[in-house]
């Protein structure tokens, strides 16, 4: 780490190198049919931005070793304002002695600096798109909802929480009654920068052909949570899962790595709530009610995108 610091090196043997596995890893992603329905995702999230998705093969090749060098040594010069993280089985003492020897001697300039929102706001209405790429008889629906909501750890984790039960249900209609997918899933995630938001995703693939029938199930059990929420069963397999995962996660050092980041980053006690004891009570006031609550409003069916693959012989039945 000292190193990256104080005595980078501009590679042109390495640069070139880097660059060619780029370009040949570029070419061969615009043959993939899933990379064109994540593009197309993306697309309907941010619209034309640089900032997210891939950089084209022609931007691979604009790069400029010098210009990139310059800009490096900028951001690196000034070790003032990082914070370091360690999490994992080490001496105390040992790695204190490091972190003085290595990181303590870092040159520091004084800057003081702050970031930019450069990203563009979430789309609001219903955004629908079909992609044509590929061969063979499969389909993959993605469906992503999403909207403002300030992050916290009880809004995690009733946002997983409906994500766990919307999950059962899909899999139980669209898998085992229906028989029509190949897997489902359902999961949410909440933002915290640049605009704090929530986001709750489906996917499932499926015979083209069912496309529309397996959608409309989806807004089926959607509308069915909605108006009569879950069943108790379902509602404490949700509640089991959330603290299951939470025993695996406590066990992980990335798990600690991830809370402890967000807190220096974020600045919130909040962040380290789901370390301590009380996170177990939030998991068991869970209740068939408080998540019906939430589907009627994080689950709207006038706010959404719905990005779709298909093979591309069926472009001209589209058109």
């Amino acid at each position: 780490m000292h190193l990256y610091f104080t005595a980078p090196r501009a590679d042109e043997t390495a640069f070139e190198a880097f660059r060619a596995k780029q370009r040949t890893a570029l070419i061969n992603r615009a043959q993939d049919p899933n990379a064109a329905l994540q593009d197309a995702v993306f697309a309907a999230l941010y619209g034309d931005t640089i900032r997210r998705g891939p950089l084209s093969v022609e931007a691979i090749d604009a790069l400029d070793l010098v210009r990139g060098f310059e800009i490096y040594q900028d951001r690196f010069a000034d070790a003032g304002d990082f914070t370091f993280t360690f999490t994992g089985n080490f001496d105390l003492d040992e790695i204190t002695l490091l972190a003085q020897t290595y990181l303590g001697t870092l040159p520091a300039t004084g800057r003081v600096e702050t970031w930019q929102d450069v990203a563009p706001d979430l789309p609001e209405g219903v955004i629908t798109q079909d992609v044509f790429k590929g061969e063979g008889d499969r389909s993959v629906v993605q469906m992503i909802f999403s909207g403002p909501l300030e992050p916290s750890r009880e809004a995690e984790l009733r946002l997983n929480a409906l994500a766990g039960v919307l999950d059962i249900l899909l899999r139980e209609k669209l898998r085992e009654e229906l028989g029509g997918v190949y897997s489902s899933s359902a999961y949410a995630f909440i933002q915290d920068v640049p605009k704090p938001g929530y986001f709750i995703a489906i996917a499932f693939g499926t015979d083209p052909g069912r496309v529309d029938e397996l959608v409309d199930a989806v807004f089926e059990q959607i509308a069915d949570l909605q108006d009569n929420g879950p069943s108790a069963i379902n509602v404490e397999k949700a509640k089991a899962q959330q603290a299951s995962s939470r025993e695996v996660q406590l066990a992980q050092n990335n798990y600690w790595l991830t809370n402890l980041k967000d807190y220096v980053v974020y600045g919130s006690e909040d962040k380290l709530s789901t370390l301590r004891p009380e996170f177990q009570a939030a998991i068991d006031a869970l209740t068939a009610e408080s998540i019906q609550a939430d589907a009627q409003h994080f689950l709207r069916a006038d706010r959404y995108i719905q990005v779709t693959l298909f093979p591309e012989t069926y472009a001209t039945d589209a058109e």
